[in-house]
């Protein structure tokens, strides 16, 4: 939903995802009308089945494509990319200084870079978070879920079974 809202910053730009897993963000960007979007993640088994939805999505190279994105090693890093998507990034303070890095390395001069993440209190979210502000110049807010974010969208299932298995979605706070 927050990518449908926001798909004037997709638009005609290539666009990254980074830790992809399944790869929904990307195929929603294409669906926006991005012009190309690469999908990324580090385990190989998560590129094969991202590879594989995109393709249910008729979303194939080289518009889009789904492939390794170490962020330790520079030397396989793409190019420079219009926006960055990312959700729920941070899991560890080690990662903080490399996915800095990987955002300020790929993300073009005039891009973008669109980050949600649920308050975890996960080591290093709020460090991150607070040094893509202060060292990075990004800005940052805090808000509740737009209620319409939290319906069930899935179909064929109902709204008491989709809240049973997501019941976080409705008392958490987003970044």
């Amino acid at each position: 939903h927050w990518l449908v809202d926001n798909r004037a910053e997709l638009e005609g730009r290539a666009v990254c995802e980074l830790g992809c897993g399944v790869g929904l963000p990307a195929i929603v960007a294409a669906r926006c009308g991005a012009r190309s979007v690469l999908a990324t993640d580090l385990p190989e088994a998560t590129l094969q089945n991202t590879r594989h939805n995109l393709a249910l999505n008729g979303l194939e190279p080289p518009s889009a494509a789904a492939r390794v994105l170490d962020w330790a090693d520079a030397a396989g890093w793409p190019g420079e990319q219009d926006v960055l998507v990312g959700s729920d990034l941070v899991y560890a303070r080690e990662a903080v200084a490399p996915l800095l890095e990987v955002v300020s390395t790929l993300l073009s001069q005039s891009g973008v870079f669109l980050y949600v993440a649920p308050e975890t209190n996960r080591l290093g979210e709020e460090e991150f978070l607070e040094r893509m502000v202060s060292e990075r110049g990004f800005a940052h807010e805090c808000r509740p879920v737009p209620a319409r974010y939290l319906d069930n969208c899935v179909q064929g299932w109902d709204d008491e079974g989709f809240g049973h298995l997501f019941p976080e979605l409705a008392t958490r706070r987003y970044t």
